[in-house]
């Protein structure tokens, strides 16, 4: 583990935070909390995973954590850790997925807890919490990924990928990874003036689909735009064309937009 002294900080505070707790193996509760702090590779990510459980599962409360000189960006991360009891459990692990320290903490937390082999005896609810921590942890090792559905008449723009990239020359919807920080239609906005040269006005989502791909995850949600400024520009990709959706199987797509693609051929074909 990394020592500073905001680490031994938080390490005093979650030991006494902690003290008399113990997980469901019967270990001492701060046994978990340094195995997560352990996986930890910066001084804020171990600081919030030391405390990642305090304000949800002891007394302590953010203002608690700042008045004993806690990294306020520590703070931050453990209450956006905290679970509060009236939101749903993937409701609150799906609004993590913007915040790459809170993830970074939290997929090292759940790794730990889903692993059944700390259990001297195992239960079939144990077996159904695993499973649980690891859909969170699928969810939360997905790509947000945002693309454009934008129309010409009866014809939309698809775009070919560059040769040098994974799924080279394969067909796409313009669009790419929400950053930190972004909504879904600010990255639309992003990409479509980095990948086509135009400004865009998003609408609302046509629809969404994950797909595993063999090096990711993506979690793909297409939204109809319209250009307001600009022409299409080839600034990325190595081709682009307008198709009707009856033209789309001259095309080979990637399998991400596979059933996003059926959608549009049973929606406007």
């Amino acid at each position: 583990m990394l020592y500073t002294e905001q680490t031994r900080r938080a390490l005093r505070l979650a030991y006494d935070a902690h003290h008399g707790q113990t997980d469901r193996s019967g270990l001492p509760y701060i046994h978990h909390v340094l195995h997560v702090a352990e996986q930890m590779t910066d001084e804020v990510t171990t600081v919030a995973a030391l405390l990642h459980d305090t304000v949800e599962d002891t007394a302590l409360t953010p203002d608690d954590l700042l008045r004993a000189g806690v990294l306020p960006e520590a703070v931050e991360i453990v209450r956006r850790l905290t679970h509060a009891s009236d939101v749903p459990y993937l409701d609150y692990i799906r609004a993590l997925r913007d915040n790459p320290a809170a993830v970074a903490v939290k997929c090292a937390d759940l790794a730990h807890n889903s692993d059944l082999s700390r259990l001297t005896h195992v239960t079939e609810a144990d077996r159904r919490r695993a499973e649980k921590y690891r859909q969170a942890m699928r969810i939360l090792q997905t790509t947000e990924v945002v693309a454009a559905l934008i129309w010409d008449g009866g014809r939309f723009l698809i775009c070919q990928r560059p040769a040098h990239k994974a799924r080279a020359l394969l067909w796409e919807f313009v669009g790419g990874k929400i950053e930190p920080g972004e909504s879904g239609a600010q990255a639309l906005a992003r990409e479509c003036r980095e990948e086509l040269g135009v400004d865009v006005a998003v609408g609302d989502a046509f629809c969404d689909v994950t797909h595993c791909y063999p090096d990711l995850t993506v979690h793909l949600t297409l939204f109809h735009a319209r250009i307001t400024a600009g022409a299409p520009q080839l600034l990325e990709h190595n081709d682009m064309r307008w198709i009707a959706p009856r033209e789309i199987d001259r095309y080979a797509f990637c399998p991400a937009d596979v059933e996003i693609l059926r959608r549009i051929r049973e929606t406007y074909a």
